[in-house]
């Protein structure tokens, strides 16, 4: 019977004793870290990679580590197509492509960069891709 005594009076001020913790600071969660995944499908030792590395380090020096890049390389997830099928779903947040020729099945105007000479002329090329006439592109050449 006495330690029920004991415990009725330290139940309470141990919930006090939190409620004065919490209140004051202590029980603050730290600050939110974003943490990216940038994928390629080039070496570690491509320049293109290397470049990203001092990117992912600029951002998180620039955000005080509140955001981190992690860089998958050499293909590690797939290939292009399965880091756009990710990027999609999801489950990567960015990648390093080239080309355009994958985007052509969801945006069929982009074909428009594999399309050699299409233009006769250094300045009707430079007009396609001015947002302004992009409409007209499509309607031109049926994309």
């Amino acid at each position: 019977m006495k330690n029920a005594g004991l415990t009725r009076r330290i139940v309470p001020m141990m919930a006090c004793i939190i409620l004065i913790a919490v209140s004051s600071g202590l029980g603050e969660a730290a600050p939110r870290v974003e943490k990216l995944n940038l994928a390629h499908v080039l070496a570690s030792s491509h320049p293109c990679h290397l470049a990203l590395t001092q990117f992912a380090e600029a951002v998180k020096k620039e955000t005080d580590g509140r955001i981190q890049i992690s860089i998958i390389s050499g293909g590690a997830l797939g290939g292009e197509k399965d880091e756009i099928d990710q990027i999609k779903m999801g489950a990567l947040d960015f990648a390093l492509l080239y080309g355009v020729s994958l985007f052509q099945g969801m945006a069929p105007v982009t074909a428009i960069e594999e399309l050699p000479f299409l233009w006769s002329s250094r300045e009707q090329a430079y007009a396609a891709y001015d947002c302004g006439n992009s409409r007209n592109v499509q309607l031109d050449y049926g994309l």
